[in-house]
């Protein structure tokens, strides 16, 4: 069985909203986290300076490793 895509079919376009790997219950991983003493929006501060450190130019970030995105509501302001 072929996986390719056939070019005389439209191809796909990504959503523009991710996958929920957490099957709807991001905010009780986020809420867990909070009570445990996680601070998103310091980590993402300290983050933020390692980053502008490294590379004062930079205006964009991927974010590939794991857990909810919360780390993103803070981060996305702070760097562009």
């Amino acid at each position: 069985m072929s996986t390719a895509r056939d070019p005389q079919q439209p191809a796909v376009e990504a959503s523009a909203e991710p996958p929920d790997a957490y099957g709807g219950h991001a905010t009780v991983y986020d809420d867990l986290y909070a009570s445990r003493g996680k601070d998103y929006a310091a980590e993402s501060r300290t983050i933020t300076k390692l980053i502008r450190d490294a590379n004062p130019e930079a205006n964009s970030l991927l974010d590939v490793g794991c857990g909810t995105g919360s780390h993103l509501v803070h981060l996305r302001p702070r760097i562009r």
